[in-house]
C-alpha cells in the first residue's frame, strides 16, 4: 500500500498540472466557435478575420488534443498498477491501455474540433462541389511513416511473444501472460484506423469563408499533419513499450531496438507542420478581381 501511496503522490501533481490547461483550452476552443464577425467590416476584413479565427481554432484543437491525451494517462496507469500485482504483467498492460486511452482521447478531440469549427454566417454561404478526400489532405510522408510505424510495431509486438515462449518452453504461466501481445496489436491497428477516420472528417469539414480554396486546403493539410504525427507517435509507443517490456522480462537484446524506435517516433512527432500565413481574400470578397484572387495562394511558415 505504501508503494501505491507514492505513485498517487507522483501522478496526482502531473494530472492536476495537465487538467487546468485542458479546461482553459476547452473554454477558448468553445469561444472560438461562437465568435461573431465585426459589425460594418468590409468583405476583405471579414474574410481575413475568418481565416485567422479558423487558424486559431485549429491550433487550439491540436493543443487540447495533446493535453487531453496526457490527462487520461496518469489515472489509467494508476488503475493498472493497483489492479495488477505482477510487475511484468502490469508493464505489458500499461503498454496497451495507456496508449489506447490516449489515442481515443487525442483522435476524439481532433474529430470534435473539426466538427465544431467556426461556421460561415450571412445570407450567402459557399460550399465546394468537389470536397477533397483524406488522401488529398494527408501529407504523403507522414502517411508512409504511419504505415511503417504500424509495420514495425506489428513485428515488435509479435516477435517478443514468440521469443519469450521459446525461452520458457511454453509453460502455462507464460502462455497466459504472453496473450496480452495480441491486445497491443489491436491498439496499434485501431489507432491507425482511427487516424484515417479523423482525416476523413478533416477533408469534409466546412470551408473557411471568404478565402481562396488553396489557403483552406493548406489549413486542412496542417490539421492532417498534426493528426498523423500524434497517431504515429502513439503507435510507436506501443511498439517501443512492447520491446522494452520484453527486455525487462529477460530478453535484453530487445532494449536497443525499443529505445531507437522510441527516439525516432518522438523525433518525427516534434517536426512542425507548415502554418498558412494570412491569406488574400478570395475572388468573391474582392469584387472578382482575378489578380487578387490568384494571389490568395498562401505562403508558408515553419511553425507548428
Amino acid at each position: 500500500m505504501a508503494n501505491y501511496t507514492v505513485l498517487v503522490l507522483l501522478l496526482a501533481p502531473l494530472w492536476c498540472a495537465s487538467v487546468v490547461p485542458a479546461i482553459v483550452l476547452a473554454v477558448l476552443l468553445e469561444r472560438s466557435c461562437g465568435a461573431a464577425p465585426a459589425t460594418g467590416a468590409t468583405p476583405a476584413e471579414t474574410a481575413l478575420a475568418a481565416a485567422r479565427q479558423s487558424r486559431r481554432h485549429a491550433g487550439l484543437t491540436a493543443a487540447l488534443a495533446a493535453v487531453a491525451a496526457f490527462v487520461v494517462a496518469p489515472p489509467v496507469a494508476l488503475v493498472v498498477l493497483v489492479a495488477v500485482r505482477s510487475s511484468w504483467v502490469a508493464g505489458a498492460v500499461l503498454v496497451g491501455l495507456v496508449p489506447a486511452a490516449a489515442s481515443a482521447t487525442f483522435l476524439g478531440v481532433h474529430a470534435l474540433g473539426e466538427r465544431r469549427r467556426p461556421r460561415e454566417r450571412g445570407v450567402v454561404r459557399t460550399a465546394s462541389l468537389t470536397p477533397p478526400s483524406a488522401a488529398d489532405v494527408a501529407p504523403r510522408g507522414l502517411r508512409v511513416w504511419l504505415t511503417v510505424a504500424l509495420g514495425i510495431t506489428t513485428v515488435a509486438v509479435a516477435l517478443p511473444g514468440a521469443v519469450l515462449l521459446g525461452l520458457t518452453e511454453g509453460t502455462a504461466e507464460v502462455v497466459a501472460t504472453a496473450g496480452g501481445f495480441g491486445g497491443l496489436l489491436v491498439v496499434a491497428v485501431g489507432t491507425a484506423l482511427g487516424a484515417h477516420l479523423v482525416l476523413g472528417v478533416v477533408a469534409t469539414r466546412t470551408a473557411t469563408p471568404g478565402v481562396d480554396a488553396g489557403w483552406d486546403a493548406d489549413l486542412r493539410r496542417l490539421a492532417a499533419h498534426r493528426v498523423l504525427r500524434g497517431a504515429a507517435l502513439l503507435v510507436v509507443l506501443v511498439g517501443a513499450g512492447s520491446l522494452l517490456t520484453t527486455a525487462v522480462a529477460g530478453v535484453p537484446l530487445a532494449a536497443a531496438p525499443g529505445v531507437l524506435l522510441l527516439l525516432v517516433g518522438v523525433g518525427v512527432a516534434l517536426v512542425p507542420g507548415p502554418v498558412p500565413r494570412d491569406p488574400a481574400p478570395a475572388a468573391r470578397a474582392t469584387g472578382g478581381d482575378p489578380a487578387v484572387a490568384g494571389a490568395a495562394a498562401a505562403t508558408r511558415s515553419t511553425d507548428a
